[in-house]
């Protein structure tokens, strides 16, 4: 088997397309990508985090292929809302998910609530 040229380049080429594009061109400044929430249960380790994760009030953008979201990346090709083509992209792309504190207070007091409901009584939650 002979490896041309062309296909080397053809290879590098989209994978430095996948790798270039950034998920964070179109937030202003201040503002974060939400990238994955994380819950980790200490003392208990009988009460499943999947039970806890549904309490969550604000999720990330999910991963499609190994944690690649290819319609994030397609969202941020575009550079305005203007245009037919930015519009297109728009649709189809996903837009990114944008960190809010007051959403994280909110997830905080929703799985505080429900571990007092299903009896874990004096549970913290950060």
């Amino acid at each position: 088997m002979k490896i041309r040229p062309l296909e080397i380049t053809l290879a590098v080429s989209l994978l430095l397309f996948a790798v270039s594009c950034g998920t964070t061109r179109v937030l202003e400044d201040g503002e974060y990508r939400l990238a994955k929430n994380t819950v980790t249960v200490v003392g208990d380790s009988r009460y499943p985090n999947k039970d806890i994760e549904k309490y969550i009030r604000q999720t990330s953008n999910s991963g499609i292929l190994f944690g690649w979201n290819p319609f994030l990346n397609l969202y941020n090709l575009s550079r305005s809302d203007k245009g037919l083509w930015s519009k297109v992209i728009h649709g189809i792309g996903t837009a990114p998910v944008i960190y809010d504190a007051s959403l994280t207070s909110a997830s905080v007091e929703n799985i505080g609530t429900h571990l007092e409901y299903v009896g874990l009584y004096g549970s913290s939650v950060q």
